[in-house]
């Protein structure tokens, strides 16, 4: 587990250009948190690192934005689905899951047994007006890469590496 200390939404947008660095397409980015938490500008951040330009806003009411950067990205909100997708909706989404893209999916948790193998996990914690904390799981590899990424960007102790990874 990567755990990160955002003090300020620039941060937070650093934290997600680190995270865009390593990502390829075809990985999904499981945000997990309470309302507040930073998620909407955590995809914010890795579609504006991604190349995107326009608008990023959190897809409540359409369930899915997809914005064109240096590749595809695929911003889903399932905020509106306490019981997650129908197999119905999983199998026409599966595509974004496994495209040629990059899938960010806010209130991923909604997904439960559906969340893809190998999906990027990243809760996020208030801890209070200011200040946000992520925390990352996903390939140890990966995770050393952001962290690099991260350190590169923001000051060094606002980062902590515990041991392991998945």
């Amino acid at each position: 587990m990567l755990r990160i200390i955002s003090n300020s939404e620039t941060t937070t947008a650093n934290i997600a250009a680190a995270l865009a660095r390593s990502l390829s397409p075809g990985d999904v980015v499981a945000l997990i948190g309470d309302l507040g938490t930073g998620k909407t500008r955590l995809a914010e951040g890795t579609a504006r690192a991604l190349g995107y330009q326009g608008r990023v806003r959190s897809p409540t009411f359409t369930l899915l934005n997809v914005y064109q950067g240096d590749l595809p990205i695929y911003h889903f909100d399932l905020y509106r689905l306490a019981d997650g997708l129908s197999d119905l909706e999983l199998d026409e989404w599966s595509e974004y899951f496994e495209g040629d893209g990059i899938t960010i999916v806010e209130w991923a948790e909604r997904l439960g047994e559906d969340l893809p193998a190998g999906a990027w996990v990243i809760h996020l914690f208030y801890v209070d007006e200011r200040t946000r904390r992520f925390e990352l799981t996903g390939p140890a590899a990966l995770l050393m890469a952001v962290q690099a990424a991260v350190e590169n960007l923001v000051s060094a102790d606002q980062v902590n590496r515990e041991a392991g990874g998945e």
